[in-house]
Parts: structure tokens; C-alpha cells; sequence
């Protein structure tokens, strides 16, 4: 029987589903740098073991799965690789228990990449279908810079090199960035290259911590040091205990820092984390004394409830689980005692200044993007703008031929990223709603075919693998926007 291969990605951190009616797979990518040789990309594939079709060969189950990734520039193979997987899946109950893990490295000079998947499992009629993403590879020759943050399964001594060897160990990658209340340790690996700002053994320092994607603040708990001296590759390979994080959404950053205590490189990279064990102190928050404090003057249960509805951008995912809880009940003191740790946990000396200042955006966000039916809160330009604060250009078009109306929102920074975009457009024409389509901001949805949701109006779709990217539209201009927005 015949199953069609469906790829789609999930928010962007690098990690995508691949999903057919039988097979499932995930993709995880990294880039790295070899002193006097070429950077690299590295590809790491798991593919779930009760999702594939095992053929018994003398008794036993096998696999029989091609793999093979390409490395498009522009319009040209760069790289690719071809494989067969013939994993001994030992019996058919085990099989199904077994997640095979592939890793592949592919050569590339410093330039912007599309790397593509092609995956079929040959014990069945699959037809073959492609995933990809675009990468960025970017080591500067004259300035410091840390590889791609890799998640460590585990990792040993290395006893004969092979390509998960890396400085002496080998690496098995966990491709995953969700990490469930039994998943307690958080293990990673990167490599620094030190390079003109930095002389051979020359010490530094190397700060590795965690913060909450929302509201950007470090968690002092879940922060190290080590110093070290500058060789032509430094690696990291270390562990955090997590089972004191709550859920929610978390950067993990990498900051490089000479003796001047000048940043010289960051990286991050996207978790995270459920942890039922953990939740916020009910007791604490009922102990608060609101006596002569700023939440003592908001007028009603209604209000209080809005501001705290207008707070989720910038909330936990244990704070909004608490919100949902309080709204429901709808107790004004209890309301207010919220309102006062919330802003307590910005600004413990005066929370009513961050308080302050975040209501005046709310109240921007209500007057620029607010809808017959929505607050400007509840829509994406009005989420976006209020989690990352206003962008530094956005590029409107509203009456492109081809393309449904649109904004290109540009972020020079965004918390420890660079270079950022958001793609909204509205679809619907009759609202004044748009929709976010696409970002390449860690944790942001992610769709590589954004053009053709983009100009979906006049075009539909050819192929899952075709990307609108080379599609030249009488009078378009996003994609020329998108590469240089201003």
C-alpha cells in the first residue's frame, strides 16, 4: 500500500517532524568549523523505530532505509550524501522499541545553504517526498565564534574515530528539545574558536546559563563559569540538573568574555521543559500584603482580569497555567496578590515600574492592532511587539499583484539572536487581522514554503519541496525585503 511521506516543521529550533501514514523521523542540524580545513554542516536524524517497516531476514528484523541529504546554494548541489540504513532490529518486539539514529557532515564553504532530506523507507512503496531548512554558515576569520549549541544524549571515550567523534569523544545527539518532568539532566556540547581578539593562551572566560524566553531574565540557579586559555578550538561539554526548572520556555546561552570583560561571541539555543513536580508557591503568593501598593488602586475583577490576560506575552508557561486558574475563580485578592509577585519577580525593589511601562506598550499595541473581535494583545503583530518590543523597521505592502498583504518586521537584536524577521499577512482581506506566517527567531513558527503561503492567492502549491524562492512575481517584493529589509 502506498503511504504518502507528509513533512512539516515545528517551531524553529532547528528540529523538524518528518511524518508519513507509517514512518516518522526527526531532523536536527548543526554547524561547525575545522581549524584549516572547511565548516560543516551536521546532520542528525532519529527515526522512530515502531513507525518503520522491519523485514525479517533469516529470522531476524532489518531495516532498509535510504537516506540522503543535499546541500543546495541557490540553484547548485554543493554536497550531498547517500545512504542505506540496515539496522538488526534483533527481534520484532525490540524492533519496535528502537530509535535509529543517523549522522551525517557535510563540507561547505561560509554562505547561506538550503539543506534538503529525501527519506524512504525501501521495505515499502514509498514515494520519495522532501523536507528542508535554510542554514546560515558563518565563521568569521577575524573575530571569535562558538559552534551550534549540540543537545548530548551521551557521549564516551572516543576508541576508534568515526564521524561522532568529536575532540577525542563521541557524541550521541539527543534530537530533542523537550524535556519532560523524568528528563532531569541537560547535557550539551560546543566548540569555541578563538581567533584575532583572542591570542593563543590567552585566558578567558566562558558563562553558560539559562533564561526564560519570555521575559528574557536569567535564572541565577542555572548559571556557570569556566575559565580557560584560548587554543585554535575550545570545546564545552557539560551538564545542568534541571529537575528545579519549571515548565515553560527557556534560551540556554553560551557568552564568550575576554579579561576586559568585553562579549566577544554568544550562542544559544531553544528548550523546553514540562515539569509537573514543580509549580508556582500558592502559599507565598496568598502571604503578600497589597497594603499600599500600586495593585491596591485597580478599579474591579474586570480589569484586573484583562491586565492579566494582556500579560501572556511576556508570561511563563507556569505563570500562565496559575492566570488561567485565578481568572476562573475570579477572587480580586487573589488577582491582585498575583499581579504584585508578578511584577515583584521584574523588579523586586519597584515593581510598579516595570508595571508602568509595560501597560503603556499594551495600550500602543490596542490602538495599532486591535480587530472587531480581538485585542491588540491577542493578535500576533500585538504578541510579537509586546514579547519583543517594537521592531526596528517593518516593510508593509498591502497591494502586491500576487501576494496577499503583508509586513516584514526586522529585529537587528533579539534577546541573544541576531537579525530576526517575522512575516505576517493577513489572508482573510475582509479583517484587518494579520497572521503570523513565518520567523526565524528561535521558538517562532517556522515555514520554509512562506512565499507560496505568501502568494497563495493567485498560485497553489506544485510540490512540497518547492519553496517560491526562485519565483519571480510582476511587482513583488518580499523576497527582496526579506534578504534586505528596510
Amino acid at each position: 500500500m502506498m503511504k504518502q511521506i507528509i513533512f512539516f516543521l515545528l517551531i524553529s529550533v532547528n528540529i523538524y517532524q518528518v511524518k508519513t501514514q507509517g514512518l516518522e523521523a526527526y531532523l536536527d542540524y548543526g554547524t561547525f568549523f575545522v581549524p584549516n580545513g572547511k565548516p560543516y554542516v551536521e546532520a542528525y536524524l532519529s527515526i522512530t523505530g515502531r513507525s518503520i517497516n522491519w523485514k525479517n531476514v533469516q529470522g531476524n528484523p532489518f531495516s532498509n532505509i535510504e537516506v540522503t541529504l543535499i546541500l543546495w546554494k541557490d540553484t547548485s548541489i554543493v554536497n550531498f550524501s547517500k545512504e542505506i540504513i540496515k539496522e538488526n532490529g534483533i527481534n520484532d518486539s525490540i524492533s519496535k522499541t528502537i530509535n535509529i539514529i543517523y549522522e551525517q557532515r557535510l563540507e561547505a564553504e561560509k554562505g547561506k545553504y538550503r539543506l534538503q532530506l529525501r527519506l524512504i523507507d525501501k521495505n515499502d512503496s514509498l514515494k520519495p517526498m522532501y523536507s528542508g531548512t535554510e542554514i546560515d554558515i558563518d565563521f568569521p576569520n577575524d573575530s571569535t565564534s562558538i559552534s551550534s549549541i549540540m543537545n548530548v544524549k551521551s557521549y564516551s571515550k572516543t576508541t576508534t574515530a568515526s564521524k561522532i567523534t568529536k575532540s577525542g569523544v563521541d557524541i550521541i545527539p539527543r534530537i530533542s528539545n523537550f524535556y519532560r518532568t523524568k528528563d532531569n539532566i541537560f547535557t550539551f556540547y560546543a566548540e569555541i574558536y578563538p581567533k584575532k581578539n583572542l591570542k593563543l593562551d590567552e585566558q578567558y572566560l566562558i558563562v553558560f546559563y539559562l533564561k526564560n524566553h519570555e521575559n528574557n531574565n536569567a535564572l541565577p540557579k542555572f548559571k556557570k563559569f569556566k575559565k580557560i586559555s584560548a587554543s585554535e578550538v575550545n570545546i564545552l561539554l557539560s551538564s545542568f540538573n534541571i529537575s528545579g526548572l519549571a515548565s515553560g520556555n527557556y534560551d540556554f546561552i553560551i557568552d564568550v568574555i575576554d579579561k576586559n570583560n568585553k562579549q566577544l561571541a554568544s550562542q544559544s539555543y531553544f528548550i523546553q521543559r514540562e515539569n509537573l513536580n514543580l509549580k508556582i508557591p500558592f502559599e507565598d503568593i496568598q502571604a503578600l500584603s497589597i497594603s499600599s501598593t500600586f495593585v491596591e488602586n485597580i478599579a474591579n475583577a474586570d480589569t484586573l482580569k484583562l491586565i492579566i490576560e494582556s500579560m501572556r506575552p511576556i508570561t511563563s508557561s507556569v505563570e500562565v497555567e496559575f492566570a488561567n486558574k485565578i481568572i476562573k475563580q475570579g477572587d480580586e485578592l487573589i488577582m491582585r496578590q498575583y499581579l504584585l509577585h508578578f511584577w515583584e519577580q521584574r523588579n523586586i525593589d519597584n515593581p510598579e515600574l516595570p508595571f508602568s511601562e509595560y501597560i503603556k506598550e499594551v495600550q500602543k499595541v490596542e490602538k495599532s492592532y486591535s480587530t472587531m473581535i480581538r485585542h491588540g494583545f491577542e493578535t500576533d503583530r500585538g504578541r510579537v511587539y509586546l514579547q519583543y518590543g517594537p521592531p526596528n523597521t517593518i516593510s508593509e505592502n498591502y497591494h502586491e499583484p500576487s501576494a496577499y498583504p503583508y509586513e516584514i518586521w526586522h529585529y537587528y537584536t533579539l534577546n541573544s539572536q541576531r537579525n530576526r524577521k517575522f512575516i505576517f499577512y493577513n489572508s482573510e482581506l475582509a479583517s484587518k487581522e494579520f497572521y503570523l506566517l513565518h520567523s526565524d527567531a528561535i521558538g517562532e513558527v517556522n515555514d520554509y514554503q512562506w512565499r507560496l503561503h505568501l502568494r497563495a492567492r493567485d498560485e497553489k502549491f506544485k510540490s512540497i519541496d518547492d519553496t517560491g524562492e526562485n519565483a519571480n512575481d510582476w511587482g513583488s517584493k518580499y523576497n527582496e525585503w526579506y534578504e534586505l529589509p528596510h
